[in-house]
Formats: C-alpha cells, sequence, structure tokens
C-alpha cells in the first residue's frame, strides 16, 4: 500500500496515476494509517496479484464509519478508471455495496500491474484500516460481528432497562442518572461504528452522522451526575 498526501485536495485520478506522481507516493509503515485531523485527501494505491484464484470478485472493506468522502478507481479496459463513490456524505441508495462501513467491489480480471485507488477525505479523525476480503470470508467476518454487536447492545439495553424499571418502582435517582449514561453511551457507540443507519430512514441516516456531538457531549455530562449521585459527594466529598 503506497500513500500520497494532497494538501489542497484538489488532484484527480488522472493527475495522481500520471508517472509524475510517482515520486510522491510512499510505502506505508503502518499496517492502519492514522493521520489525525487533516484537511489533506489522502490518496492510497495498490496492486493486487493472482486476482482470479477460482473467486469472481473480492471486497475492499474501508472499516471507518465516520469519513466523509471514499471514492475507488478502478482501471479499465480503454486505459482509464471507473469511479465508485461512497461515504457518510453520500446517501446509502448511492453506496455501491450495503454496509455499515464502506465496501466496494474488486472485479476478477485485472492485470498483476495495474493499480487500484482510493481517495479519502474527511472532517472527521483520518483512519484508513483497508481490508481486502474474500465474498465467503467476508460474510462469516459480517456473521460474527453481528453476534458480537448483538450480545453487546442486548446487554446495553437490558441494562437500560433494568435500571429504568428500578428507578419507576424505588424513585432513587441513582437509577435514572445511570440509564442516561447507558443510552448516551449506546447512541455514541452505534454512531462511531455506523449501526445508527440501521434504525435511520435510508434517505436521512447519513445526515445524522453531523449530530455525532449532540450524542457525544451528553456522555459525561451523564456519568458526573450518575458519580456524584451514587458517591454522594455533596455529602461527603463536598470541595471536590
Amino acid at each position: 500500500m503506497e500513500i500520497l498526501e494532497d494538501p489542497s485536495g484538489q488532484l484527480n485520478i488522472d493527475q495522481v496515476a500520471s508517472p509524475d506522481m510517482d515520486s510522491r507516493f510512499y510505502p506505508s509503515s503502518e499496517e492502519i494509517p492514522h493521520f489525525g485531523i487533516t484537511r489533506s485527501a489522502i490518496w492510497i494505491r495498490f496492486r493486487v496479484e493472482d486476482i482470479s484464484n477460482n473467486i469472481p470478485n473480492w471486497l475492499l472493506q474501508v472499516r471507518h464509519a465516520t469519513l466523509d468522502y471514499v471514492d475507488l478507481y478502478l482501471p479499465d479496459t480503454a486505459g482509464g478508471y471507473r469511479t465508485y463513490t461512497s461515504g457518510l456524505l453520500m446517501p446509502d441508495a448511492q453506496q455501491d455495496f450495503p454496509d455499515n462501513h464502506y465496501v466496494f467491489e474488486i472485479p476478477a480480471g485485472l492485470q498483476p500491474d495495474q493499480y487500484i485507488y482510493l481517495r479519502i477525505a474527511t472532517t472527521n479523525s483520518m483512519i484508513l484500516p483497508a481490508t481486502l476480503w474474500s465474498p465467503s470470508a467476508f460474510d462469516q467476518k459480517e456473521r460474527n460481528e453481528a453476534l458480537i454487536w448483538g450480545v453487546y447492545y442486548g446487554i446495553l439495553l437490558g441494562m437500560v432497562i433494568f435500571n429504568g424499571l428500578l428507578f419507576l418502582s424505588l424513585r432513587d435517582r441513582d437509577y435514572l442518572y445511570l440509564v442516561l449514561y447507558i443510552l448516551a453511551v449506546l447512541i455514541q457507540t452505534a454512531f462511531i461504528d455506523g449501526r445508527i443507519k440501521d434504525i435511520l430512514p435510508s434517505d436521512l441516516g447519513y445526515q445524522f452522522f453531523y449530530l455525532n456531538p449532540l450524542y457525544t457531549i451528553p456522555v459525561l455530562p451523564a456519568l458526573l451526575l450518575f458519580s456524584t449521585s451514587f458517591l454522594k459527594t455533596r455529602e461527603f466529598a463536598p470541595r471536590l
């Protein structure tokens, strides 16, 4: 995997794929490249050898749900590139593969010397965990993750219901604050992992990612409310 950083964000695929740009690409020193918060567009290029291998197509997954724009450029037979777009600012109907993250099909028949390009731009943290999957391995991974996440969300929802019932019966504010904290964590996790799109209308879900701060900020106040109430800090540590 090789990387090119475009501070202007204006380079197009023809410019990036030209031989003049070869010297600006550098090999990634990380398995998952991190760029923090940056206004630069990041280009990634890579080649896939033995792409056929009795597999009709491969699946390229970029597993970071809060990337604004994720564009894939595949070489075509005319010497140009086919463009496939995704990203949280793109409605689900315009994405190439239904997933909480960004998944593209890489067809068989590509030559080993042909580069595949990815362009990523975002106002959020730039983390690029890109993985190439066979369809069978991808399906198995998705089933395993669905089971794990189902257990995780199920436990949190069970805690919300249980502590909510305790609050209704005992009228103890500790349980109410705990319910608020768990709900805040649950919603924040759903946003970060992209699963919030599963419960929002498909034509609105991608827009709700911009409300992420509204769901992130309440986590700390809810935790503080629960902690001060449960630990009775007003009584035992008034200065704190």
